[in-house]
C-alpha cells in the first residue's frame, strides 16, 4: 500500500497579478510542480525514465477556475 504524500508550497509573490490574485498561468505552474513528486511516489522518477527510455508528459490541459487564489497575507 502506498502512503501518498501531498506537496505543499506557498504562493510566490511573483505569481500574483495587479489585482492581488494568482495569475492564470501560475495555476498550471503550481499543478506542474506537484505532479512530478506525486508520480515519483509510484516509481515514475528520472531514474525510471533514463532506464526505460519512457516518460510521462502533458498533451492537453483544461483548467476550471472554481475559486480565486489570493496573495498571501
Amino acid at each position: 500500500m502506498i502512503n501518498l504524500k501531498i506537496r505543499s508550497e506557498p504562493v510566490q509573490d511573483s505569481w500574483i497579478d495587479l489585482n492581488g490574485h494568482l495569475n492564470e498561468g501560475y495555476y498550471m505552474v503550481a499543478c506542474s510542480k506537484g505532479w512530478f513528486p506525486w508520480l515519483a511516489q509510484f516509481g515514475a522518477t528520472m531514474d525510471y525514465s533514463h532506464e526505460t527510455g519512457m516518460t510521462i508528459y502533458t498533451v492537453e490541459t483544461h483548467l476550471r477556475y472554481l475559486d480565486d487564489i489570493h496573495a498571501p497575507a
